[in-house]
């Protein structure tokens, strides 16, 4: 499912990319996890995720911003398969 979302701030200073975690799906998809009965919902982008008008630079530190704990985010967000 894609979303649009109003442009976010650039990549923080500092991060640098190393490649694409195959687990992840294409940039534009919008992932659903459901927590303490409220649905929450990321925007996967290109180099980073947007949850709530806010960049994280990985699922789990998006993950950890909904559960205020250490979060596997592909856990959390359903990515537990292995790629093909």
């Amino acid at each position: 499912v894609a979303a649009s979302a109003p442009p976010a701030p650039a990549r923080p200073r500092g991060v640098v990319r190393r490649g694409r975690d195959p687990r992840l799906p294409p940039p534009g998809t919008t992932l659903r996890s459901l927590h303490q009965g409220r649905e929450c919902e990321v925007l996967v982008r290109e180099d980073d995720f947007l949850l709530g008008g806010e960049v994280y630079n990985s699922l789990s530190a998006a993950a950890k911003a909904v559960t205020r704990r250490e979060t596997n985010g592909y856990l959390f967000f359903g990515l537990t398969g292995r790629p093909a």
